[in-house]
């Protein structure tokens, strides 16, 4: 495979790195923009079954109730995961890299997993700092923000499975990390990974 993944735990940074990526002229699928196209396709279906199309509002009721999370899921992931698809398709076929922002990639097993297993990069930062970007970020409480982290796959699984880690508690070295993981991306796919 030409992409990766980019994943990690709530807060992390993810689309920090994406971002920068995306900067310097990499193309970026993003999961969290093509799952709000296709909520947005489904809001009648979702508002039926919800009572409600208001993302936050949805968000709160499938963070509550593990039953309305699958139905939400069952509604949404297969066409997410199609219209990605569709896009590695191309992208395969013209040989460019190319990088996927993917939030519950380990959480989410099944086609995009079995694809990118061996091209995989973990974005960590520590709790407490993922905690003061999620309150910062999205207006919750800290406690609101704590069960949130508490709730997502230890970050431990996330980074002994990831082929690279970037460390993403202070922004300094950032750039730096990135763009030694992209060397070295560069050079595997210039001349074959030696793991292989």
């Amino acid at each position: 495979m030409n992409g990766y993944i980019i994943t990690g735990s709530i807060g992390s940074g993810k689309s920090t790195v994406a971002d920068i990526l995306n900067t310097k002229g990499y193309k970026v699928i993003y999961m969290d923009n093509i799952s709000k196209e296709v909520f947005e396709e489904k809001e009648n279906e979702i508002k039926q079954i919800f009572g409600t199309s208001n993302r936050k509002e949805i968000r709160k009721i499938v963070f509550e109730d593990d039953k309305k999370l699958k139905i939400l899921e069952k509604i949404l992931h297969s066409t997410i995961i199609n219209r990605i698809l569709r896009v590695v398709k191309k992208l395969e076929e013209s040989g460019e890299l190319y990088f996927i922002e993917h939030p519950l990639y380990f959480e989410k097993k099944g086609k995009l997993y079995e694809m990118f297993k061996d091209n995989v990069i973990c974005v960590y930062a520590d709790d407490i700092t993922r905690i003061e970007r999620i309150v910062t970020r999205d207006k919750v409480t800290y406690l609101e923000a704590e069960n949130i982290v508490k709730k997502q796959l230890d970050d431990y699984s996330k980074i002994k499975n990831s082929k690279f880690v970037i460390y993403n508690e202070n922004k300094e070295d950032l750039f730096e990390q990135i763009d030694r993981i992209l060397n070295i991306i560069e050079i595997e796919k210039k001349y074959g990974n030696s793991n292989e």
